[in-house]
């Protein structure tokens, strides 16, 4: 199934950077789709080579777009098919401009660039391209140089969740990766004001609660399945929050890759788009895939 036909990368010449472009390649090959790469050179330095009496603008930018294709010949092969583009501006707003011309359905970064602040070893740009690209994200983590072999898909069994699942089942048969359907669970506690209460349940009513939820997990996980048959897919459920519980089932699971949708019910629905997402970030030492949800539109002005 070809499930991304427009990858876009970001190029920063970092070493993560180097990771995110081979696996950008890997992406488009196996979906047999194009692949773009992007470097954006900030308005701020142009603006100040502008301000010399000989400057050479369009020759500068000749020069670093021929740096740019070499960049990327040298790392990808001679035989690559990325098409390379250069931008100067701000990087966030040309990122967007560029996943809407190239109509880009995957955009693919380093989790950490060369020369912009971070945040827990998170690059600001890749923070706000996951919390606000109208397309799928997917951050590359250094230590990822080769393909995934432990994928994880968390779900809350929303529509965004559901369709996290099938590219994470996807991506695992592309890599010959194992897929566990992961569902984060905490007991339903209820905020007013700065007061949290609990609800007293029925004899029998956490059981019942706990069994409905697999049933839905098992039925998602034999729906992958018969349109996967090749893939062993496994299902677990944990109970506890997802931003408290992530990072260390990723550790103990050994997962290279987390697949997530980006709003859902309640776990999910802020995780990318609140002040949860540098938390979830932070403690996820691998490589995440961002799902956007259908029609996801991110107003720039």
């Amino acid at each position: 199934m070809k499930t991304h036909t427009n990858t876009l990368v970001g190029i920063d010449y970092s070493d993560n950077g180097v990771n995110a472009l081979r696996e950008a390649a890997r992406v488009a090959h196996w979906n047999q789709g194009n692949l773009h790469g992007l470097h954006i050179i900030e308005d701020e330095v142009i603006s100040l080579f502008r301000e010399q009496k000989d400057f050479d603008e369009l020759k500068v930018m000749h020069t670093a777009l021929t740096h740019l294709k070499e960049y990327v010949e040298d790392i990808l092969g001679p035989d690559h098919s990325c098409q390379c583009r250069l931008r100067v501006g701000h990087p966030f707003h040309e990122m967007l401009d560029e996943i809407q011309s190239r109509q880009a359905d995957l955009l693919v970064l380093g989790s950490r660039g060369l020369s912009e602040k971070t945040l827990h070893n998170v690059g600001s740009l890749a923070q706000r391209c996951v919390r606000k690209a109208p397309t799928h994200v997917l951050l590359v983590r250094q230590k990822q140089d080769s393909p995934y072999q432990n994928i994880i898909a968390c779900t809350d069994f929303s529509n965004t969740a559901n369709r996290a699942a099938q590219i994470a089942a996807d991506m695992a048969i592309q890599d010959g990766a194992s897929l566990e359907l992961v569902h984060f669970y905490t007991y339903p506690i209820y905020p007013y004001g700065d007061v949290r209460l609990d609800l007293d349940p029925a004899p029998g009513f956490i059981d019942s609660l706990m069994d409905n939820q697999k049933k839905k997990l098992n039925h998602l996980a034999n729906k992958l399945q018969a349109s996967h048959p090749s893939l062993d897919i496994k299902t677990s459920i944990v109970e506890d929050s997802i931003s408290h519980a992530i990072g260390n089932y990723i550790k103990d699971s050994k997962v290279d890759l987390v697949v997530l949708g980006t709003r859902g019910r309640t776990g999910l629905k802020s995780l990318f788009l609140g002040t949860k997402a540098e938390k979830i970030i932070r403690v996820t030492p691998c490589s995440i895939l961002a799902v956007k949800p259908d029609g996801f539109h991110y107003d720039l002005s």
